[in-house]
């Protein structure tokens, strides 16, 4: 007995200290697998084992070269860009990186010759790119008896527009519901004070679980003057609210542009009829080419990764930050201009300057929606300063109003930096409950058990989400938990 005891021990011992062996030197290990998959022309399980060198912390500069070599000569599709943008964030200053980043620069300089005059660098929301996945996309009308007939008559116009001149970009279709773009029209007063901006429509997405539902745009009835507007003031608004519901969130600083900040400027005081540019088609053109980070679809794909078009994260923000200085500039008593500028702040981490900047979106703030958005981006602030108490503070306010995913899932980061880790455990485990896909409450659950040693537990989330996501196996943000998943 005692014999079958340590011959079990042993060989537990051995497995354990080969395990330890191959997570030490596992950079090592799969340089050597990828060089051997190189010699024998197996590309895709090169470029595997390559990665997992890189991300196991290898410099092996052969490796590097032959990489970003394998890379290059590959079609250049979305992934493969992200594989070289991916390689040109390792800490790692070589002539492989150096030929990766010269490759992406030569890149994005023949894109944007293929669609010139574009202002797409001011397209994200949140920094991120939301549009629908297919060019198909439906729209629906609700509450339209409460708007003259030619409300709907000049709306429909303007999508048969913007599809006529997309040229098969995209593409409008009027169903009764259930439809992607919702379009509704909002009976309450317009209120403006003398030669102040006004808003004739908003158009706002509709996000859940990343995923995209719905785009909701809110036609207001009448001017501030209490008059409908006129059959071109419609024409003109819905142009530039479509341009946001195929995925435009910001805004042009050229005013002959649709898309333009220009609610109440020549086209509605002289009451013209726009039309599209060159610089609005092709804008939409090349959006509908990049890769989405969210979509209607979790495999949405396109031909361009976003840091190709847009550069980095940076680059981004900055461009952000400048077309909320100018959408402000125009329209100083909308709060819309406030909380873009926070979101480039956040991004640049000048967080005391983004918590300035939505306490006077703050205080402009006329509906419900707007306050909610306010007071989550002022806790997600201070989440980022790590002052977790004014971020539960502001949490709850806005809890008060609406009690979602995002907030949720604030709040359980909170409760786990904070230490109140029953708290997180119990939110965590009823996020999963509702959306056992989401990748982000099951890092954030298996961290806290990680943490606490407890790894059956850890294991035991990980198994449930592989089983419930089997496609998400190699995800490589389940890398980092080695010993824990084995076999899962």
């Amino acid at each position: 007995m005692k014999k079958a005891f340590w011959l079990i021990l042993s060989v537990i011992s051995f497995i354990l200290c080969g395990l330890v062996y191959f997570y030490s030197h596992s950079d090592t290990i799969n340089v050597a697998k990828a060089d051997y998959y190189f010699k024998k022309n197996n590309i895709d399980a090169a470029i595997k084992f390559y990665e997992q060198a890189f991300d196991s912390g290898s410099l092996n500069k052969k490796a590097r070269n032959n990489y970003v070599n394998l890379i290059i000569n590959s079609p250049m599709d979305a992934d493969a860009q992200e594989r070289l943008v991916k390689f040109i964030k390792y800490p790692q200053n070589d002539e492989a990186r150096e030929k990766a980043n010269i490759f992406l620069t030569e890149l994005r300089y023949e894109i944007h010759k293929k669609f010139p005059d574009n202002y797409v660098s001011q397209c994200t929301y949140n920094q991120k790119i939301i549009r629908w996945s297919g060019n198909t996309i439906t729209y629906s009308f609700t509450n339209q008896e409460e708007a003259p007939e030619y409300y709907t008559q000049e709306i429909e116009k303007a999508f048969e527009t913007w599809e006529k001149e997309l040229d098969g970009a995209a593409k409008f279709k009027k169903v009764e519901n259930d439809s992607q773009i919702i379009i509704c029209f909002n009976t309450a007063e317009t209120s403006a004070n003398e030669n102040e901006k006004y808003i004739a429509a908003i158009t706002k997405p509709i996000i859940n679980s990343n995923m995209l539902e719905n785009i909701v745009t809110d036609y207001y009835l009448k001017t501030p003057n209490g008059e409908f507007f006129t059959e071109n003031q419609i024409y003109n608004t819905a142009l530039h609210e479509i341009g946001h519901t195929l995925g435009f969130w910001g805004h042009s600083n050229y005013p002959k542009n649709v898309l333009h900040m220009s609610t109440d400027t020549v086209t509605v005081t002289n009451d013209l009829r726009k039309t599209l540019t060159d610089s609005d088609i092709n804008t939409i053109k090349l959006l509908y080419k990049i890769k989405p980070d969210i979509s209607d679809n979790k495999t949405a794909k396109g031909e361009y990764t976003k840091y190709l078009i847009l550069g980095n994260d940076m680059a981004v923000a900055n461009a952000k930050i400048k077309e909320a200085k100018n959408y402000i500039q125009k329209a100083p008593n909308l709060p819309a201009g406030y909380i873009d500028l926070a979101d480039g702040f956040v991004a640049t981490e000048e967080y005391p300057k983004a918590l300035k900047s939505l306490d006077k979106a703050l205080m402009l703030a006329k509906d419900e929606d707007t306050v909610y958005s306010i007071y989550y981006n002022m806790a997600l602030v201070y989440f980022y300063m790590s002052d977790y108490e004014n971020a539960l503070k502001f949490l709850e306010k806005s809890g008060k109003l609406r009690n979602t995913e995002p907030s949720l899932y604030l709040l359980a980061r909170i409760y786990t930096l904070s230490g109140a880790k029953n708290e997180a455990i119990n939110i965590y485990e009823d996020l999963i409950s509702k959306n056992p896909s989401n990748i982000e409450y099951v890092i954030g659950l298996t961290n806290i058990y990680v943490k606490d040693f407890a790894y059956l537990k850890a294991r035991a989330v990980l198994r449930d989400f592989l089983t419930h996501n089997p496609n998400e196996k190699n995800n490589p943000r389940l890398n980092p938990y080695g010993i824990v998943r084995i076999g899962l």
